[in-house]
Formats: C-alpha cells, sequence, structure tokens
C-alpha cells in the first residue's frame, strides 16, 4: 500500500532527476538549489500528484522546460513508474501508481435487438459501446443521416439494420419508405413487397430519379399542407389532423449515392439537385434521409449535404481524407482491418463515439419480409376489378383520379380513390408518376390479378 512517506520518497527522486538534467542552480556559496514543492499527496489509490511552486523556479528555468517528453521519459525511467504532466494551471506531475483496469473486449458481433432500449418511436440503431451500453437515436430528431465505410466494413450490414428496426417497430400508416439502390438491386431488392414502401424499390439510375422527383413533390405538398394548417412541424400537423389522414415520417435509404450520382453524370445533374434540395429542407416535413457510401468523393459529398448530415458514420476507410470528408476529423482510418462493424459516430454527443455497430441474419430480413408481405396478400374486390377494367378500357391503362370517380359516383370518393392509388403503387400495381400531372398506370401485374 502506497503511503504518504512513499510520495515524499517519490519526490526527492523526482527533484534529484530535475538536478541530474541541470534544471537547479548554485549559490554563491557554492550549495544546490532544487525545484520546490507546493503540495504533495495521494490521489486515491492509484495516483500521486506533485504541485510544482513555480514561484520559486531557479534562475533560467521555465515551465516549458520542465514538461518536454524528454524531462518526463527521465522521470519515468528514474522513478520507475510512469510520470505525466498534469494538465492544470501551473504546473504538476502526476504518478501512476497503479495500471488502469484493462478495458473489457470488444464483442466482435453484436446482434441486433429485437425491440429499442428506449422508448422512442423512430430510433434507428447504431451500435453498443464498449462497455456495453446501447445507442439508439431518434429520426425524428437526428435530421438526415450519413454512413460510409469501405467494402466490408459493416456499411451495408448497417443499413439493414435500421430498416429491420424501423420495419418492426411501425405499422405503414407510420412509417413509410423510399429505398435507392445503387448497386443495381443487390442490396435493397429483398425489401420489394413490404406494405411501408411509397414506390417500388428503385434499381436504376433513372428510377433513382424519379424517386427523388417524387420526395421533391412529396415536400412541396406537405409544405403546403403545413402553411395551410399554420404549423411547422409533422407532429404538430398530425396533433392538428386529430387522426384525420396523418402524416407518415418518410426514411428515404439511398444506398451507394456516390456512385449513383456519377451515373447520373456528377453533380451537375438534375437528380442531384433534387438531393441537395431535399437534404436542405425536407427534414422539416418529415422526410429523412440516409445516405451510404464506400466511395466518400468530396465533390459528391457536397458541404450542403454534409452540413445536413446531423448524423454521421464512418466505418473502415482508406485514408485520413475520407474520414475528414465524413466526420469532419481523421480517425475512421485507422479502425483495425479485419473488425467489421467497428464505427466512429459522429453527431449524437459532443465528441465522436466509438462503437460495435450490430448485426442481423440475413433470414432475420427475409423472416420479416415474408412476414409483412402476407399482412398485404393481394385480394381484389369486385369494385377493384371494376376501377381496373375501366382504366384499361377507357382510360388506356392511366388510373386518373377525376375520371374514376365521375364513372364511379356514388360508389368510390375521389379521396378514396387517392389513398387506393398510393396504396397500390406501394404493392407495385400501379407506376410512378413520371412527373407531378402525369397518372399512374396499371402494371401487368395488377391486371393478371383482376382479369385472371
Amino acid at each position: 500500500m502506497i503511503t504518504d512517506a512513499d510520495v515524499y520518497d517519490l519526490a526527492a527522486r523526482i527533484r534529484r532527476a530535475l538536478t541530474d538534467l541541470g534544471h537547479c542552480y548554485q549559490t554563491k556559496a557554492g550549495d544546490t538549489v532544487e525545484i520546490s514543492y507546493r503540495r504533495l499527496a495521494l490521489a486515491g489509490e492509484r495516483y500521486a500528484v506533485m504541485e510544482l511552486d513555480t514561484s520559486r523556479l531557479p534562475r533560467g528555468v521555465c515551465i516549458p522546460d520542465l514538461e518536454t517528453d524528454k524531462v518526463l521519459s527521465h522521470l519515468s525511467a528514474v522513478v520507475g513508474r510512469p510520470v505525466k504532466r498534469l494538465n492544470t494551471v501551473g504546473l504538476s506531475y502526476v504518478v501512476l501508481l497503479a495500471p488502469p483496469p484493462k478495458p473489457p473486449p470488444w464483442p466482435a458481433r453484436v446482434e441486433l435487438p429485437d425491440t429499442a432500449p428506449q422508448a422512442d418511436p423512430w430510433a434507428w440503431p447504431f451500435g453498443v459501446t464498449r462497455d456495453g451500453r446501447h445507442i439508439w437515436a431518434s429520426l425524428a430528431s437526428t435530421s438526415h443521416l450519413l454512413i460510409a465505410g469501405k467494402s466490408g466494413s459493416g456499411k451495408s450490414t448497417a443499413v439493414n439494420a435500421g430498416l429491420v428496426a424501423l420495419l418492426r417497430a411501425h405499422d405503414p400508416r407510420e412509417l413509410r419508405m423510399i429505398l435507392i439502390d445503387g448497386k443495381g438491386g443487390v442490396e435493397l431488392w429483398p425489401y420489394n413487397g413490404v406494405p411501408h414502401l411509397a414506390l417500388p424499390v428503385a434499381t436504376t439510375p433513372a428510377d433513382a430519379a424519379a424517386a427523388l422527383a417524387w420526395l421533391v413533390n412529396e415536400v412541396g405538398r406537405r409544405e403546403t399542407l403545413f402553411r395551410a394548417t399554420g404549423v411547422r412541424s409533422l407532429r404538430a400537423y398530425n396533433a392538428a389532423a386529430r387522426g384525420a389522414d396523418p402524416l407518415p415520417l418518410i426514411a428515404a435509404v439511398i444506398d451507394e449515392v456516390t456512385d449513383l450520382v456519377m451515373l447520373w453524370g456528377g453533380p451537375k445533374s438534375a437528380p442531384f439537385s433534387d438531393l441537395v434540395r431535399l437534404a436542405s429542407k425536407a427534414r422539416a416535413f418529415g422526410v429523412i434521409l440516409v445516405m451510404s457510401t464506400q466511395n466518400p468523393r468530396a465533390d459528391v459529398l457536397d458541404t450542403l449535404v454534409r452540413e445536413n448530415a446531423g448524423v454521421r458514420v464512418a466505418f473502415k476507410v482508406d485514408t485520413g481524407t475520407q474520414s475528414r470528408m465524413i466526420l469532419g476529423l481523421a480517425g475512421a482510418e485507422a479502425i483495425p482491418a479485419g473488425r467489421p462493424g467497428r464505427c466512429l459516430v459522429a453527431g449524437l454527443a459532443d465528441v465522436p463515439q466509438v462503437l460495435q455497430g450490430y448485426a442481423v441474419a440475413d433470414d432475420a430480413v427475409t423472416g420479416l419480409v415474408n412476414g409483412l408481405r402476407s399482412i398485404v396478400a393481394p385480394v381484389l374486390t369486385e369494385l377493384d376489378r371494376a376501377l381496373v377494367a375501366y382504366a384499361r378500357d377507357e382510360l388506356g391503362g392511366a388510373f386518373t383520379l377525376h375520371p374514376l370517380a365521375a364513372a364511379f359516383a356514388g360508389r368510390v370518393s375521389l379521396r378514396r380513390l387517392q389513398a387506393m392509388g398510393r396504396n397500390w403503387q406501394t404493392r407495385g400495381w400501379l407506376t410512378a408518376p413520371v412527373d407531378a400531372v402525369s397518372p399512374r398506370r396499371l402494371t401487368d401485374e395488377l391486371l393478371t390479378l383482376a382479369m385472371g
């Protein structure tokens, strides 16, 4: 056990070491004047603190002389224990008397919990800390997400974990999704057919551009509704609606966003302009972007996009430059190779957090999606079949609302037709409108169901 006497012995060793280094002077009588201490004390059981009396330093000696790496290394060697400069006013040395406790090992894999560890309805899962704390955050309060990392780093797994968590927690009345797969359908195609989709999964650059245009129109529509209602948030609008046609939160996931932008023609393309527009204003209207990439590029991750991504997640990247593009600081390049799921997360705390991201098994995704698809089994009523037949024969295959409402007056309202159009489009039975004035069109799948 370390005692006060031991502290004084440590101080004497340090004083002699400083003298050996020449940090003293001799009086005219030949006496050596050494450095004095203002305070010597134990700090718990692990540290000894020695505060120097800087008002009585020898002539020619200043504080910077006493805190160099050379001095600290020499003191550590003489004392036999690590000696550090204590970051306080003045100058104090701290001697490590006992080694710090060894931190717990990082888990190699952390399965996504079945439910969120907190009650927030829009919680997105980020991972666990080294000491086992689960870190989730609300999409309704975090603004947009930017997720990046090289191939095999865990980026795509993180996106899947987030989608699974949201689908488990919400029905389509609360949450709608736009999924854009920059890999041509490799990553997100399993989610096709879930009732939460506002559009079928976009797997081509043209489909992706159309999905962004749809989002821009939807944000514009919501802006008009908010202005007419006198509210400024999705929560306030839905409270004012009092259960009548509440607006769902829309999560728009854009996988491999940088590659997709280059396929569009680069940052000067019209779809990229739509993306920037959405990044700057969509959140206020309940539309959240989740953008991921394994190829961060400064010309694509435009300042406007980065600054509007409230939370940024970096898995293993190749260079510090890439890390700074994502997080605003280096560090993600130092994540050990062969540690998929390890990431740095900026925007959830005052400083970036090191987390182990969640893993989700492929069969868990498949089981969830199949279960959701079964909820909306394709069953058409006689009225549905009559509407399809009329649209095919009289409207050239267009699902045009006002002509349908006029033809079926007394049987179906315009409002009901609007909801039906959105529902059928989600199921893949109607195409997405190519612009704000074009109608949806019947798909072959719907024609087969109705006429079969």
